[in-house]
This record gives C-alpha cells, structure tokens and sequence, in this order.
C-alpha cells in the first residue's frame, strides 16, 4: 500500500510531544497504523520521546528499518527525497529542537508535516534554513569506516558528479578512499567551494575548476585557500575528526511485521505493543458500547421509521401526481372529500411517526450521555497513574466537556440516513419519468455517496488536529490560572502572552481551514447537484408534452439540493462527535476491572513485609530506579534518605501502585504485588504526601474523606495528635468552615498537618508512606511531628522519605538513594560511627544550618496569631510591633 499524497497531520498537545507526533506521522507513512494517544503514553514510560535516537529505536522496535543519516547541508534535502517519510530536525523557538516530517517532494516544494502547526508546504529555501546543525565527533578510523558505508559518500558522490562528470568523480572519491579522513574532508569542502561558486549553474569550465580546487584542498599547505566556512570536516580536539550537518530519520519498508498488521512482540515494550495492536474503534462500535444490548435494534427501529417516513412522503407526492393527472376523477364532492381523507391519514401517520422517532431519539441520546458519565466516573479507580500522569490536566478536562456531544449523535445519523432515504425514493421516482433522467439522478447520488466519503475523512482529520489545539490553548490557560501570583509578582504577563499566542495562531489557521473546507465542500456538492437538475429539467422540456409530468419533475428536483446538503452536512458534523466521543471514551478503553473481593478478607495485624527483587522503573526511556533489592520486616521504621531527584518518592509509589516495574517483582508478606494484592494493600495503607488532594469543600468533608464512617472520637484523635484543634478553633465555622480549593485558605504547614489527620483515620493501617511529611513546618515542630507520628504507628511498618537527614537518626533502618541505586542501607548510628554516604549528609545537613542561619546575621520576627514579635538582642525579650 502506498503513501498517501498528503501527510496525515497529528498535533503535539504540548511542545515535549513533538518527537511522538512526528513518529506517530511517519509510521503511518510506511503502513504502520498507530494510535498516538497510545504512543504518547508509551513515551512517557518506556521511551524518550525528545530523542532522535530513541525515535530510531523505537521505528526498530516496531519492525521498521530506521537508520540516522548525518549529511552534509548541500545533500540532505536530497538525500531525504529518495527516503520518504523522513523525520529531520529543525529549530525551534529559543533554539530547541524540534522535529518535522518530510513527506513528499514536488520540485522544489515540500510536503512536511510539523506537530506544532500541522501539515504544510514549503519552498526548500525556507527549509533548508529550518533545519538544525550537528556537530558529531569521531575517531579519526571510525569516521573513515563510518563514511564509506554511509549514505555519506553517495550524497558526495553524486555532488561531485554534477560538478565534474561520473568519471571524475569515480576516481575522486576512489583517491580519497584510499587516504586519511584529511582526504574526504579535502573532497567535500573543493565541492561545497565550487557549488558555492557556481550555484545552480554548471559552465563548462565547472569541472577544471573543481579540480583544481580539490588540488588545493588536499594541500595542507594550500588547504586555507578554501574559506573555513565550507570545511564541514575538521580536526577536533584530542585528535578527533568532527562532522557538521543535519540528521535525518529515514527508513526501509517494515521488515517485519505480521501479515495481520501486529508487530512481532519479541523484545518490545507492552506499551508498544498496545500502541500498535489496539485498532481504533468505529463510531459505531463505540456507540454500541454504551448503548448496551438494545441499541441495534433501537436504531434499526429508527432507521425503518425513517423509511418509512419517506415512502409516505413519496406515496403524497404520488398522490398529488395522479390527482393531477386525472383532475376529471375529482369532480364530485364525495371524491374530494375522500382525497382529503386519505391525505390527512397520511399527515397524520407522518405525524406520529415523526413523533415516536423524536422521542426514541432522546432516549438513545439520554442513555449513551448517561451510560458514557457513569463508565467514566467508574472506570477513574481503574485507570493506570501513567495514563492520567502522560495527559496534561486540561486535556482531560476538555475530554468531560465534550461529553453532552453523546446525546446528539443518534439525531445526526438519524438525519443523514433520512435524507439518504429521501435523496433514493427521490431518484427512483424520477426514474421511472424518463430513462435519460433516470441516469442523471443516478448520477447524481452516485456523486454524493462518493463525495461524502471523501468529506468525511478530511473532516476527521481536520477536527482532530482541531481538539489538539483547543487541548493546548486549554493547557496554557490553566498554567496561567494556576500561576497567575507568580506572574504577576514576576512580570511574566507578556511571556504568558506569547505562549498563548503561540497557542492561537495555529488554532486560528486551523479554524479558517475547516470554515473554508465545509463552505467550499457545500458550495461544489451543491453547484454540481445543480448542474443535474439543470440537465433533467432541460431534458423534461423536451421530454414532457403535458405540464403535469413537468411539474412533477420540478418538485422532485428541487428536493435533490436538500437531501444532498442534509448528507453533507451530516457527514460534515459526524467527525466533529466521532473524535469527541473516542477522546471522551479513551479512559473506559484503558480502565482495568477492579479485582474480585476475596471471599475471606485479611485479617493479619501489625505490620507488613516487603521486599524488592531487582526492581528497576523507566520514566520517558530513562531508568529513575534500578537494580533494587531490599527487605523490610513487619514493623520495621525506614528513613530515605538522598539529594533531591534521586529517586525516593519512586520509591515509594511503587507500593501505591503510581509507577509499575518495569523489570524485577515486589513481594507484599511472601505474596507478589499483582493488581488484586495492590487494592488490599491500598486499603491497609496511611499515605501522607503534599501532593494528597484538598477539596473544596468543608474541614470536616476533607478530614473524613475517604473514612466516613469514622467516629467523633477517632476524628477528636486525630486533631489532636496533629495539633489541629486550634486550628478548627479559629475558623468562622469550625469543622464545617471551607478550606477553598486545594486548601487555599489554610497555610501550607495547616495543610500538610490537615492531610496527616485524613491518614491517621484509616481503621486498621498495616503500612504508612510519608513523604516529606511536615513541609511547611517549623524545624522544631517537625521534629515534634515525627516522634507524633513514630509512637502512633508504632506496630505498623514506615517508610519516610525526609530532606531532614538528622531526623533519621533514631529509625531502625536508613537508606541512601542516589542516582536510582541504594547506596546505603543499615542503622543510623552504626552508619554515623564510620565514614559513609549518610554520615556525609547528616554532617552537610548540620553545617548548611550553621552556615546559613548562624552567626548573628539574621534579624528574627516571630508571629504570633498575626501578631509580630521583635527579639531584642539587648536583653533577649520580645517587642510587640
């Protein structure tokens, strides 16, 4: 199967989706049908998406020949036209790098699908200067190697061929094989210098020329008579050889994919595999999801009455038609009377048919916007955190609010199937007034079903790439929603302003495309559907000897142009709620059932064992742990501890089930963490993080979230352990006072202390996750906090992760992350009694708070209930200000 001419567009939702947008696009290129959002979750695990060389491996993975060409500037572009799709590297704003998808080449034009803006043509002047240099070093033998099985020496080649002949050329480069890397350097540059002389000319004196300049280059002596701008080959420092040019992403045909269209599945990746394997589901099929067992036969109820309904209007039509034609049979009164008769029961009939096929309508309606709520609310506990965490927020917001778009899918195939059923009873009624006019009608459907099919697959396109930009523009203005003090306090308004324009002009070109494609669609399907009833109403002229089969033929035809613009239009809309209703969908296709209960519920005490079997977790293709192994024993307290980024809330997220190991198994009491274990645990397990949510809703409301049931004194416990009974004291309304979103009414330490209080309500906790605890405390409320929280989880196994490394000191067991591997793990005072990687951080933590809060430098206010207190150095005393 070959290309398609023009590049299928897939829009990056956010800059970082570049790389997975252009891979997504050249996939398709070569026959390889992808689901983006699939591919864009699986580069945020498995692989990296920034890196052309992760993109390489990845085409690998899925049985694509994918091979980097680093190419001289004078030969990329058309090195690139002989390996379409190609993915090329190109600069983007602030200088990053930002990838594009060559498509196709029409002389000196170029078919290039760029993720930020869609697809698009460019003159190879513009995109030669879009394009990003590379500097790559090698080792001098490694680049001659290189070179000579490169497409690197044919682009030079053929360079040298158009400057000085085959024969010439042959026997430069065969000279230059035959030499040291200064021997293709010396080729290349004589090349660029000529061509730079030349330009698209070629003289007869071009070849003298060149070798004379080859001469000059070989020379090291006169090797400088060449500019330094046209080496792209030079000697680097400690001896290397470095090569200036532009990368390219080309590829083969796939070489191995099934004969089904699945990719082999040895060596790749599940999310891969899901990213190929998972074909996109029909409109149809994912209304039939929702709508449950009755919905085929609720459309097929509504299809035949929409039949229905247009034979009764062709059985009026009929009517009026042969009252017509036989206007003598009419003249009795009787007669009269009976024809109206018969005419309000057909009135009366379309009426009732058109009132059961409304009220069906919204039944089918209420039921797949209800039915399409309910699943994705339920199907929220079973979505995996790498689904949620690889979607910006605004993204799936915007999901939700396309949901009342379900509701009116049935009225619109309802309508395009009853204009098909008006524009078929049309045709074959006026086919049976003349052979030649039965043609022209048939013509005319038959252009409307092709020209349809054609609209409605541009129309997806377009609505795709369309929601892809409203996602982005949603995303920039939630990040200035939620920043909008930082901005504010920064004088950031105007960076906030280009990022949304920068937002909007494809947003705006993409909206102009999709008004001029739906007016210039109507207008063509329109102008021809009336060129066919021009052609037939010329033909019933001279057709027709009587007015009564003209007239006829008149009523029919006018009804052509509606029937077709009600198909048009159908079509039209249909991909605007067929994208709607996949995107709202997607999370109901990535839910996991939620495991049986067991029959006999856990009844084990204290706390649990855990233990790490050479654990390793890969974020965007890049491991953030590895190599774990650990034992936890019943009860045991654990401190991690490490630098900021070293990997401990992984760590920890494991046993919440936010991150999966992606290599090595975890074992919770002998057993292994399997999906159905993770949900008993969950239950068992206290969790403390900043990152645990605040609602907006009352004290009370976030205090009992999750624990209902919790009784007035757990609750009275819990606030007091946590030092919150002050608090409730100062709210207008105590308990029932609102926090604001996200806690915005409460100080940040209130906060966390408020989200302890929530963890210390759990019923009967085996296992209790801290991470970084206290923050927003003083040091010594911290300390305070943490011998709070050791004496209530006394029997339970903890684990906290802590910056406060002096904290540590009294736990039975501390572990030193760094770079993803425990570094460390044993006691605290043995640790401390002998040089280790934790006795330097307790001893760095001591000294950055003599450093930066010792010496006297500092002026010390204190507050106390919004009252500032002054120390005097003097006498030691406070003053009131």
């Amino acid at each position: 199967m070959g290309r398609f001419f023009l590049a299928p567009e897939v829009v990056q939702i956010s800059s970082m989706d570049c790389g997975v947008a252009a891979m997504a696009c050249f996939l398709k290129g070569v026959g390889l049908a992808v689901s983006y959002e699939r591919l864009r979750e699986a580069c945020h695990t498995d692989v990296d998406g920034t890196s052309i060389d992760a993109l390489e491996d990845l085409g690998n993975q899925l049985g694509i020949d994918c091979i980097q060409h680093l190419l001289p500037p004078e030969s990329v572009l058309e090195e690139a036209s002989k390996r379409l799709p190609a993915i090329a590297v190109t600069v983007a704003a602030g200088d990053t790098t930002h990838f594009v998808v060559l498509w196709r080449r029409i002389g000196k034009y170029w078919n290039v699908m760029d993720p930020a803006h869609g697809r698009l043509w460019m003159h190879e002047r513009s995109l030669f200067r879009w394009l990003k240099s590379h500097t790559q070093s090698f080792s001098p033998d490694d680049f001659v190697a290189w070179a000579m099985e490169s497409s690197f020496t044919q682009g030079l080649l053929d360079r040298v061929t158009r400057l000085a002949g085959r024969q010439a050329a042959v026997q430069a480069l065969a000279s230059a094989r035959s030499g040291t890397w200064r021997s293709i350097a010396a080729l290349d540059a004589a090349a660029r210098f000529i061509e730079g002389i030349v330009g698209t000319r070629r003289p007869s004196w071009t070849g003298a020329l060149f070798q004379k300049a080859l001469e000059a280059a070989s020379d090291e002596g006169r090797a400088k008579e060449i500019p330094e701008r046209f080496w792209s080959i030079r000697e680097g420092p400690n001896g290397t050889v470095q090569l200036t040019g532009n990368i390219l992403l080309a590829n083969a045909a796939p070489v191995s994919p099934s004969s089904n269209g699945r990719l082999p599945a040895a060596g790749v990746p599940e999310s891969l595999v899901r990213a190929v394997a998972e074909p996109e589901p029909s409109l149809w099929q994912m209304m039939r999801g929702l709508g449950g067992r009755s919905f085929p036969r609720l459309m097929s109820l509504i299809a035949a009455l929409a039949a229905l309904s247009g034979l009764v209007s062709l059985v009026e039509v009929l009517t009026v038609r042969a009252s017509l034609s036989s206007s003598a049979f009419f003249s009795q009164v009787t007669q009269k009377v009976g024809l109206l008769v018969w005419l309000a029961t057909l009135f009366g009939g379309l009426l009732a048919i058109e009132c059961v096929t409304f009220l069906l309508l919204r039944r089918i309606g209420r039921r797949l916007e209800t039915r399409l709520r309910i699943g994705l609310f339920e199907s929220l506990p079973g979505l995996d955190d790498t689904f949620i965490r690889s979607r910006p927020t605004s993204d799936l917001a915007q999901r939700v609010q396309s949901i009342p778009g379900a509701r009116e899918l049935p009225s619109v195939l309802e309508g395009a199937f009853r204009s098909g059923v008006d524009l078929l009873f049309t045709v074959a009624a006026m086919a049976t007034l003349d052979p030649w006019i039965a043609v022209m009608a048939v013509g005319s459907t038959v252009f409307s079903a092709i020209f349809a099919m054609i609209v409605r697959s541009k129309g997806e396109e377009l609505e795709n790439k369309v929601q892809s930009n409203e996602a982005g523009i949603l995303h920039v203005m939630e990040d200035a929603l939620l920043g909008s003090v930082p901005v504010r306090v920064h004088g950031a308004e105007r960076a906030l302003v280009r990022e949304q324009r920068l937002r909007l002009i494809p947003w705006v070109t993409t909206q102009r495309e999709r008004l001029v494609f739906h007016t210039a669609t109507m207008l063509l399907e329109q102008g021809v559907t009336y060129l066919f009833i021009v052609a037939m109403l010329w033909r019933g002229v001279t057709a027709f000897s009587h007015g009564a089969g003209f007239l006829i033929l008149m009523f029919w035809a006018v009804r052509l142009p509606a029937a077709a613009a009600g198909i048009i239009s159908a079509v039209q809309v249909l991909p605007l709620y067929g994208v709607s209703l996949r995107r709202a969908m997607e999370p109901l296709r990535n839910a996991v059932a939620p495991p049986r209960e067991s029959a006999s519920p856990e009844s084990r005490a204290g706390g649990v064992g855990l233990r790490f079997d050479d654990v390793r977790v890969m974020a965007s293709g890049q491991p953030i742990l590895d190599e774990v192994r650990l034992d936890i024993r019943p009860g045991e307290h654990i401190a991690v501890v490490g630098r900021s980024g070293a990997g401990k809330s992984t760590l920890i997220s494991l046993l919440l089930g936010l991150h999966s190991p992606a290599a090595g198994k975890i074992y919770v009491d002998g057993e292994e963490l399997t999906r159905a274990r993770l949900e008993r645990l969950r239950r068992q397990t206290a969790w403390l993080d900043p990152s645990v949510f605040l609602w907006n809703d009352t004290f009370l409301y976030n205090l009992s979230y999750g624990h209902p049931d919790a009784g007035f004194r757990s609750t009275q416990s819990a606030l007091e352990v946590t030092d919150l009974v002050g608090v409730v004291e100062r709210l207008p309304s105590g308990l029932m006072s609102s926090i604001g979103s996200s806690g915005m009414l409460l100080s940040g330490g209130e906060g966390q202390r408020l989200r302890l209080a929530r963890g210390l309500l759990n019923p009967a906790p085996r296992l209790a996750l801290l991470d970084e605890p206290f923050r927003g405390l003083d040091r010594s409320a911290r300390a305070r906090m943490m011998r709070t929280v050791r004496e209530t989880f006394s029997r339970q196994t903890l684990l906290v992760v802590t910056h406060d490394v002096e904290h540590a000191e009294g736990f039975d067991r501390v572990l030193v992350i760094e770079d993803g591997r425990i570094k460390e793990d044993g006691v605290p005072a043995e640790l401390l009694k002998r040089p280790s990687r934790f006795r330097d951080l307790f001893e760095a933590d001591w000294h950055n708070q003599d450093r930066v809060w010792g010496g006297g430098r500092w002026r010390y206010v204190e507050v106390q209930s919004g009252v500032a207190l002054v120390d005097n150095d003097a006498d030691g005393t406070w003053t009131r200000r």
